[in-house]
């Protein structure tokens, strides 16, 4: 099959991609407004870009033209939390994802534990645990419905059973969900290891 992309119309377009990019990690995002109510938000166009300094990058499309709260929150604030997704909190994760009115508490709603963040003026997810605490760089807009947020991490709370030492995460304990298409999720619960086989020294000018 062919598809040329520029016969797609938008949902056409997502359809594809989500179920080509997989999987994808799910940035689940806190932040709150100028009144102080709080929001969640899951979205899986979200990855790191670079270590130094450590910057996160995720994309928030616009519903019915609008944007949506979390990216009003961000830009308001300048900051939020991005909340680790296990399969603990996988069934609230996906309720959030409901088009709340900007007056309702996110947390309350869907029956997660609010915690203040040790950097940032912000909740974070007791249930999750890990979370990543950040500062606004730049939000971009992309495309014709869609906007860039990137975010630097100034704080990582990582709950100590988690925490392998020497800066690593135990993944096989961690067992972070993914999103495939549609409705989809994977358990992130099978590795293999691969060592380096060749000798750098034979690549390298």
């Amino acid at each position: 099959m062919d598809i040329r992309a520029e016969d797609c119309k938008s949902k056409e377009a997502y359809k594809l991609l989500t179920g080509i990019v997989v999987p994808r990690p799910i940035a689940f995002v806190s932040s709150k407004d100028k009144n102080g109510i709080h929001n969640l938000a899951p979205f899986s166009f979200y990855t790191a870009i670079t270590s130094s300094p450590p910057i996160i990058m995720f994309a928030i499309g616009e519903r019915g033209g609008t944007k949506k709260d979390t990216l009003n929150n961000i830009e308001s604030q300048k900051e939020f939390v991005i909340n680790v997704v296990t399969e603990k909190i996988a069934v609230p994760m996906n309720d959030s994802s409901a088009s709340f009115k900007s007056e309702v508490d996110e947390f309350k709603e869907v029956g997660l534990t609010a915690v203040p963040a040790r950097r940032v003026d912000c909740m974070g997810v007791e249930e999750s645990p890990i979370q990543l605490e950040c500062e606004l760089e730049n939000v971009i807009p992309v495309g014709d419905h869609s906007h860039m947020v990137l975010g630097r991490v100034v704080h990582f709370h990582i709950k100590d059973e988690y925490y392998s030492g020497n800066f690593k995460i135990n993944v096989e304990k961690l067992k972070p969900l993914a999103r495939i298409s549609g409705p989809n999720y994977a358990r992130l619960d099978d590795y293999f290891s691969l060592e380096k086989t060749f000798d750098p020294k034979k690549i390298i000018d």
